[in-house]
């Protein structure tokens, strides 16, 4: 490896770092990060025993949260500090993979593009399973590519100890390793090893079954299918390229297009043998991941969602950073290249400092609400933000009515299940009190959220439905109780 290539790949490995380490304080947690930490916050065993009812995902993501936990806090930055750092080791794995497949010049395009990709950095700030699934994909597909020119038992070993984390960790990375382990297994000389591999992978996904079936029973992934099956595939291919959401959305969305249509052209116009051979394998492996959901969702198995298919991330957009960094590409693919770094930039800059682009302020409302003074009712709009805010709050809350002293009607700014741009919460001049006999002591008007905090002498017992009348806007609310 030439120095200058050593140097430019330590460089981006280093930007990724900070992209990814310095704003992970910034975003609250949202409702998937808050039921992560209540788990990791029980007993090891506690925990292994709660995924199957809390979960869609296989356990090793926390499994490791939980040692990591006890290291590093389950705060924001502690926790979230996993996925980054599998965010990080991302980038400097995928060079080394496009460098093995096809040319070192490919390799820090690739890396490149995934230093500054909004996808990849939402997802390493977020304490959940994607991104680690992603760096173990990334592994595989490292070993995969190894295996190909070597075929020698080391490289096959550690593409299934890479795979069978990878499924471990998001049973959605099985559909990049379908395709892996077939051209293994049909281009092998001899097909004993591959097959042998192959059969310790089925073995790992036959003891992970009876979790699968369990977790699907509970139909915690029915909002995947609110929308179209072919808009969700759109949303694949946009979300892949220039994340969930920016201002000048439009722009941003056509920009990316635009730069991914004049690589493919190098890709058809521009490459050589080798550059064309690397393409047809990367897209097979790619297309087929995400292909197969795609068929289980026609075939009414509908799980299809970007961050299910980020496995596929890596071999994907390999196809296009191999136009751009092609042999032949010239200044076209130089500047296609810098120009989609560019828009990704710009994008993960915009949600570092736009609130409408990030999560739900959960922190921002609980600091707000501040320790309950005296008996409580909290009516919160969307439901779902009851439990970060309730996380936040450290307190015990109940369902079960209570006398209250005081009623606090919340509503979060307003956002799509794809994290696009928020919308103000609602601000009403005034508000009806909930009950006769409270009156309005606070109305805080925020970005993010809007609360209205009314007090009465007395306490008075009001029942969730009558609360539920109070919300501020037409979202499912949630009514809690704190003494």
């Amino acid at each position: 490896m030439r120095a200058r290539s050593v140097q430019a790949i330590v460089a981006l490995t280093a930007l990724a770092a900070v992209l990814r380490f310095s704003t992970l304080h910034i975003q609250s947690y949202w409702f998937d990060e808050a039921v992560t930490v209540r788990l990791l916050r029980g007993s090891f065993g506690h925990m292994l025993s709660s995924i199957g009812g809390s979960e869609s995902t296989p356990p090793l993501y926390y499994m490791v949260a939980w040692v990591w936990s006890r290291v590093f806090g389950d705060g924001e930055v502690g926790l979230r500090s996993l996925s980054a750092l599998a965010g990080t080791a991302f980038v400097p794995v995928a060079y080394v993979a496009a460098r093995q497949l096809v040319s070192q010049r490919i390799a820090l395009v690739l890396a490149a593009l995934a230093t500054v990709n909004p996808l990849l950095i939402w997802y390493s700030q977020e304490a959940r399973s994607y991104s680690l699934m992603a760096l173990f994909a990334a592994l595989s597909f490292l070993f995969f590519v190894q295996q190909l020119g070597e075929q020698r038992d080391r490289a096959l070993a550690l593409w299934t100890v890479a795979s069978a984390l990878a499924i471990a960790t998001h049973y959605f990375a099985a559909f990049v390793v379908v395709p892996e382990a077939a051209w293994l297994l049909l281009r092998a000389r001899d097909r004993r090893r591959p097959a042998a591999a192959i059969a310790v992978l089925l073995a790992v996904a036959g003891a992970l079954l009876p979790l699968l079936l369990r977790q699907r029973k509970l139909d915690s992934t029915s909002f995947i299918t609110q929308s179209s099956l072919a808009k969700r595939v759109v949303q694949v291919a946009k979300q892949f390229v220039v994340g969930y959401a920016s201002p000048l959305q439009t722009l941003v969305v056509v920009l990316g297009a635009a730069f991914i249509a004049v690589a493919l052209w190098l890709v058809y116009a521009r490459v050589v043998e080798r550059e064309r051979r690397a393409a047809g394998i990367a897209a097979y492996v790619g297309v087929v991941g995400v292909a197969i959901p795609i068929v289980l969702a026609l075939a009414g198995a509908d799980y299809l969602d970007t961050r299910n298919v980020l496995a596929a991330w890596l071999p994907l957009m390999l196809v296009p950073a191999i136009g751009m960094g092609a042999r032949h590409a010239g200044r076209t693919g130089l500047a296609a290249a810098l120009g989609l770094c560019a828009v990704g930039l710009f994008v993960s800059i915009a949600v570092w400092v736009n609130p409408a682009y990030q999560r739900e302020d959960n922190r921002g409302v609980a600091r707000a609400l501040g320790p309950a003074t005296v008996p409580r009712a909290i009516v919160i709009t969307p439901a779902s933000a009851s439990v970060p805010v309730g996380l936040y709050l450290g307190a015990e809350f109940t369902r079960q009515p209570i006398p209250v002293k005081e009623i606090d009607v919340v509503a979060l700014a307003q956002r799509s299940s794809t994290f696009s741009g928020a919308k103000p919460p609602p601000r009403p001049a005034t508000h009806q009190p909930p009950a006769v006999g409270f009156t309005l002591v606070e109305r805080r008007f925020t970005r993010t959220y809007t609360l209205f905090r009314f007090r009465s002498a007395t306490p008075g017992v009001i029942p969730l439905p009558a609360l539920y009348f109070n919300r501020l806007d037409s979202r499912p609310p949630a009514g809690l109780y704190q003494r």
